[in-house]
């Protein structure tokens, strides 16, 4: 018999570590756990704030009835956070994982699902996938992913003190739960997910590598895991809540007309034949009639008082069936895994198929997404050009430290293109119309602006 540590024991120990260190006279008592430590770090971040200014589906600002990236990221942490709860609680009652309970810590959970979301540009995926095309089309083949500047901001570009080079200075624990997608970008084989979704780019491997020590390739941490699981639950049902009250969506004819959920079922039914249901097509029709579209409201939504405490107790009863469902782990080659039921996933699939289907695309949105894609077109070319002919007043005010150090002018090709995505995705909506509104001489603006 040995006393040696297991792999997940070992990974346990080296969890809390950070780049770096510094010293504190804080009291013993008045300590702050890791996960605490970052969670704080990143709510009091501006990269955080600046999502209260950044498109969910519907244009930021639209109206209040709609979430904005922020509100949504809010209830994201809110639900990873009560999962990671139960999950941890859960552990402890097994003897095979109490040990190992410290491995879902609800902070760390928190401080990933606030951070999962801050690199979103601009006007959400459409400005997503042009700074993709952008980078690649200007010589960076790393190109633009929402998930890998998410990383890149609590690696690189947020500061927590002044001279530090290592973002908010993380824990790995915590810079391990954002990577939803923990590889890097696959620039051989495009036509594969790791091609198209990745954590983190080429430039930031250093804190990839860090952030991964001892986990296998592939595969999630159990926190990153719960907080991917708690974002999918956030979207498909406030979304879906927001999308009935403002009247877009209106579920009677999924419910009362057959033939139309069917058509319905037969165009998305890839996206719910998986897991268990793989195959089985009349069982996973059975189980979304009788299950899920049997509750959903049957009426148009009329703005009382007594709908909107009808539809927040919808939407809460929902949640919490699917966070009761998600409630199991198992250990499978050295790691823990979320267990969550077929039934959530299928669920959750179809929820999401009908913002899809009936919301993003209504052609009064991808009119729109037009104009916003011409709009982050005009901003990179017009960053990367200034950083190209070395016209550098044209930066914000925060890069004066790079500029006097003149560590822009040795940037290559490939470092210019990143540091214009980085400046374009850095941007509110409204900073990005703004700055748009200014460079094409629509409205000068004010010498008082911040830019």
């Amino acid at each position: 018999m040995t006393n040696e540590p297991s792999e997940l024991e070992r990974r346990q120990e080296r969890r809390n570590e950070r780049v770096s260190v510094t010293p504190s006279d804080t009291p013993e008592f008045a300590m702050r756990t890791h996960g605490e430590r970052d969670r704080d770090r990143i709510l009091y971040s501006s990269a955080l704030r600046r999502l209260a200014g950044v498109t969910q589906v519907v244009k930021a600002g639209e109206a209040d009835v709609y979430h904005n990236r922020l509100t949504h990221t809010l209830e994201v942490a809110q639900i990873g956070r009560r999962m990671a709860q139960y999950l941890q609680r859960y552990m402890l009652a097994k003897p095979d994982l109490a040990a190992l309970q410290a491995m879902c810590d609800p902070d760390v959970v928190e401080a990933a699902c606030l951070a999962h979301d801050l690199g979103h540009p601009p006007f959400g995926h459409v400005a997503e996938e042009e700074l993709d095309k952008l980078a690649i089309e200007f010589g960076n083949d790393d190109g633009f992913e929402g998930n890998a500047q998410s990383f890149r901001i609590v690696t690189r570009l947020s500061k927590y003190s002044d001279g530090n080079t290592y973002g908010l200075n993380l824990s790995r624990a915590t810079l391990n739960a954002v990577l939803k997608y923990p590889w890097l970008r696959d620039v051989a084989e495009r036509n594969t997910k790791k091609y198209r979704k990745y954590g983190a780019y080429r430039e930031d491997e250093e804190a990839f590598v860090f952030a991964r020590e001892g986990y296998e390739q592939d595969i999630k941490s159990l926190e990153a895991q719960v907080m991917d699981h708690a974002d999918a639950i956030a979207y498909a049902v406030h979304d879906l809540s927001d999308f009935y009250k403002s009247g877009i969506l209106n579920f009677y004819n999924l419910i009362n007309d057959k033939e139309f959920f069917d058509r319905h079922f037969q165009r998305n039914k890839p996206n719910f034949l998986i897991g268990q249901y793989a195959g089985k097509e009349d069982e996973a029709r059975r189980y979304l009639l009788e299950s899920v579209v049997a509750f959903l409201p049957g009426k148009v939504y009329d703005f009382g008082e007594e709908a909107e405490v009808a539809q927040t107790t919808n939407d809460s009863v929902m949640i919490a069936s699917l966070i009761n469902r998600s409630l199991d782990i198992k250990k499978e080659g050295g790691m823990l895994i979320q267990v969550i039921d077929d039934e959530v996933i299928l669920t959750i699939n179809f929820l999401k198929s009908i913002i899809w289907e009936y919301v993003i695309k209504r052609p009064q949105l991808a009119t729109q997404q037009q104009g916003q894609i011409k709009i982050i077109r005009r901003l990179f070319k017009f960053y990367y050009h200034a950083l190209e002919s070395r016209e550098y007043r044209m930066l914000p005010s925060q890069y004066l430290d790079d500029i006097e150090s003149g560590r822009l002018r040795s940037l290559d090709g490939s470092n210019r293109v990143r540091l214009a995505v980085d400046l374009v995705a850095r941007l509110s909506e409204n900073q990005a119309q703004t700055m748009y509104n200014r460079i094409s001489g629509f409205n000068g603006g004010s010498l008082l602006e911040y830019i």
